[in-house]
């Protein structure tokens, strides 16, 4: 079954969760049956991997509560039953410090909210929306600071929401990737600084012409009074 963020859209304004079930996620959507362990370092981590994956494509949701299992009849998981849970469980506000202080630029627009479910008001799911977002912004990075025994490192990753996959990216292919933007940049910067010089030597050209055609005209102004 083939379904349009539109579609989510209304499912999740109308709290009608049970319509995902047999729903495959895809390049826009990521179910998690159960919260983030933020507690747990690695947790912290994988929340932030989730999150800006979908930043540095071009946004999408995922959803806490809903269970998925590997599709018999796709690639990926499809929706298996819907797991909502009481609103008490899940503190949406560390969630976003986790995301602010873990993804590097700051995602614009992110909500993170608990809805209730049709069936039943005191449990929902929780909704994390990632907007699309705009491409001076990216890349996002998974970034953090580890300060120990006056030691300060900085540790950061990539990753991008591809089909229905949030992978990070290799130390190789990182180290690939920033290769290729240094060799853009200093590409760029030397075609700018040959623009630049092309622009100086056509203005300095243009004021040597100017200042001959001056000179003709005052030597002619003067030859026609010396005439007269």
């Amino acid at each position: 079954m083939t379904f349009s963020p539109e579609q989510l859209r209304e499912m999740i304004f109308s709290s009608d969760f049970n319509r995902l079930v047999g729903e495959i996620e895809n390049e826009w959507l990521e179910c998690k049956g159960q919260p983030y362990q933020i507690e747990r370092e690695s947790e912290k981590r994988e929340l932030a991997k989730d999150v800006s994956s979908f930043a540095n494509a071009q946004g999408g949701y995922i959803l806490i509560g809903v269970r998925t299992k590997p599709s018999a009849t796709h690639f990926g998981d499809e929706v298996e039953r819907i797991r909502s849970f009481h609103q008490s469980l899940l503190n949406t506000n560390q969630y976003h410090d986790v995301i602010k202080d873990w993804v590097y630029p700051e995602i614009e627009q992110i909500t993170i909210e608990w809805v209730p479910t049709q069936r039943d008001s005191s449990k929902g799911v929780v909704v994390i929306h990632i907007p699309e977002q705009q491409e001076s912004l990216k890349p996002f990075l998974i970034t953090k600071t580890l300060d120990e025994r006056k030691r300060v490192e900085i540790v950061f990753g990539y990753a991008e929401r591809k089909g229905d996959k949030s992978q990070p990216l290799s130390m190789i292919d990182l180290q690939r990737a920033l290769r290729s933007g240094f060799s853009y940049e200093m590409t760029l910067r030397n075609r700018l600084d040959n623009l630049e010089s092309l622009v100086q030597q056509l203005t300095e050209n243009m004021v040597t012409v100017t200042d001959r055609i001056n000179e003709l005209i005052s030597g002619r102004m003067e030859r026609t009074i010396e005439d007269e």
